[in-house]
């Protein structure tokens, strides 16, 4: 488990002439151990993202708290969705044993696929007003 951590209880029994029960003891019991998977989050921000993302929520506040609820109305925001051409890892392929007292894992999502198409979508008040896709290359992230 030391050198790969993705191993199941019966790939473990492989490895000795114990049953999967007494496996299931070591682990779970003695070693304090727990099969998890790893969320899934965008990207992991740094420090300075989650405070560039903080000061634009202030300042956003105080622009509503000035001029009211007319400048929601002026607001224009756009999302984008990537989707490749692939089948990504599933949770249980990247789960791994851990530990119950270690903080839980984070998995930046990566793209292995050599194409992708990406959706945009440009939202206001009264809802979508524009929208379009593009299919490219696989770009470095």
């Amino acid at each position: 488990m030391d050198q790969d951590w993705r191993y199941t209880l019966r790939e473990l029994v492989s490895f000795t002439d114990l049953s999967v029960w007494r496996i299931h003891q070591i682990v779970h019991e003695e070693l304090g151990m727990r099969k998890v998977c790893a969320g899934w989050i965008p990207r992991i921000l740094t420090a300075d993202h989650k405070q560039r993302r903080v000061d634009a929520a202030v300042d956003f506040l105080q622009q509503v708290q000035q001029k009211g609820d007319t400048f929601l109305h002026n607001i224009i925001t756009a999302d984008e969705t990537r989707v490749y051409y692939f089948q990504p890892e599933s949770k249980l392929q990247s789960s791994v044993w851990k530990h119950m007292n270690s903080s839980p894992l984070k998995k930046a999502r990566r793209s292995r696929s050599s194409m992708k198409r990406m959706f945009i979508f440009l939202f206001n008040a009264n809802g979508i007003t524009m929208h379009g896709n593009t299919a490219s290359p696989r770009v470095r992230q």
